[in-house]
Parts: C-alpha cells; structure tokens; sequence
C-alpha cells in the first residue's frame, strides 16, 4: 500500500496465492465501514487497484483483505 501517509490516493498491491475472491474493507479509526468490495484474484498475479479516499476526513483508516485462507490488515493515514 502506497504512498502512506497519503492525500487519499492510495494503491494496493496483492499477491494471492490461489486464486479467488478477495474481499475488501476500509475501516475508520472508529470502526465504521467506509468500502466493501470484491476483487478477483489470479494465484501467483499481482492485483494493483487504485483507490481514491481524498473525499474522506484526515485520519487513521484500516485497509483489510480477506480470501477464504488469509487476512491481511493495513493501517493508512490520509493527510
């Protein structure tokens, strides 16, 4: 996840190693869901999405990942 800190324009890089439904979230710092979407990930490619938060208030987010097998979980700060 880059750049972060970040002005809201935020790219995601993931490598899934089987291939499958990513769910995605963005949580503020107090807890409420701000995006929920699926992607579609290929074992072994990298999925690069670009996301764009600068309409959302300066502060502490949680970007999180989840597949059937794993978890990944990602704070971020818009400036």
């Amino acid at each position: 996840m880059y750049p972060n800190p970040s002005n809201g324009n935020i790219t995601v890089e993931l490598l899934s190693y089987k291939s499958g439904i990513l769910k995605i979230f963005v949580y503020s710092s107090t807890g409420t869901t701000r995006v929920e979407t699926e992607l579609e990930a290929t074992a072994g490619i990298m999925l690069t999405q670009q996301f764009d938060f600068s309409a959302y208030a300066k502060g502490a987010y949680f970007f999180v990942a989840r597949s059937e097998e794993e978890s990944i979980e990602q704070r971020f700060l818009i400036e």
